[in-house]
């Protein structure tokens, strides 16, 4: 369970750095997919911490 939070929280770090990283870009489509994929990363955190208190 540890592993899932842990994998949580770098996701959380990653996301702010991709997110932080994308707005300084002036390209579209790739400030677009850095932030898609940034998203994708926090929901994925949501759902591995949902499943870390679950367990508890």
């Amino acid at each position: 369970m540890m592993f899932y939070a842990l994998s949580a929280i770098g996701l959380m770090i990653l996301a702010s750095f991709t997110i932080v990283f994308a707005r300084k870009l002036q390209q579209r489509i790739v400030r677009f997919a850095l932030s898609a994929v940034a998203y994708a990363s926090l929901v994925v955190a949501f759902f591995l911490m949902i499943a870390v208190l679950i367990t508890f």
